[in-house]
């Protein structure tokens, strides 16, 4: 993997590829060096090696976008809040916030160990609160609030788009309209259930 030379932070998008290393970086880091580091799996606590789900666990613990509980724990079977998501998706660009840019969710404070992320979350545009003081941060996230964050995400890292068309969905009827658009472009379908709350 490669690694920002001056602090060593793993940066998940990269790989060595022909004696070369490649990164995908943001626009703001482009002038700080990178070198080729080992990285190592995280150790979760409740690993179980006949758990197919561990190995997607492990493989995103090593590139610093998955950490686990404070048990240790990776829990892949649980519900996944809406900090949890946002602090996955912002690991994974390696996007930051301003130093200046402050948060004004109530339910959201710098004592949290999801402030910096929701920060950088907001301040991209990945994700809005539910109201402008509420951001629920430990509701978990809805299936349609996920593709609406994804579908940001892709759009600022500029990769491509698979090309199919959720609106060949049996389904479509229940995406709510803020979140059709994503779902059009990403080619993921409707939950048998979706939340109300937007993204």
């Amino acid at each position: 993997k490669a690694a920002y030379a001056d602090t060593g932070e793993v940066i998940p998008i990269s790989q060595c590829y022909r004696d070369r290393l490649y990164a995908l970086v943001p626009e703001t880091e482009t002038q700080r060096g990178i070198k080729a580091i080992a990285v190592t799996e995280t150790e979760f606590t409740d690993y179980d090696p006949a758990s197919p789900e561990f190995f997607a666990f492990k493989r995103m613990s090593a590139m610093g976008v998955v950490e686990g509980n404070e048990k240790g724990e990776a829990l892949p079977f649980d519900n996944i809040t809406r900090a949890e998501t946002v602090a996955i998706i912002m690991r994974l660009l390696g996007l930051k916030a301003n130093d200046k840019f402050d948060v004004t969710y109530k339910d959201v404070t710098p004592d949290d160990w999801f402030y910096g992320v929701v920060a950088a979350a907001t301040q991209w545009g990945i994700v809005e609160g539910t109201s402008d003081i509420s951001f629920e941060p430990h509701r978990n996230v809805t299936r349609e609030e996920f593709v609406v964050m994804a579908d940001r995400a892709v759009g600022i890292a500029r990769m491509g788009y698979p090309g199919d068309d959720a609106q060949m969905a049996v389904d479509r009827q229940f995406v709510s309209e803020w979140a059709q658009g994503a779902y059009g472009r990403l080619g993921n379908y409707a939950p048998s259930s979706v939340g109300e709350a937007d993204g």
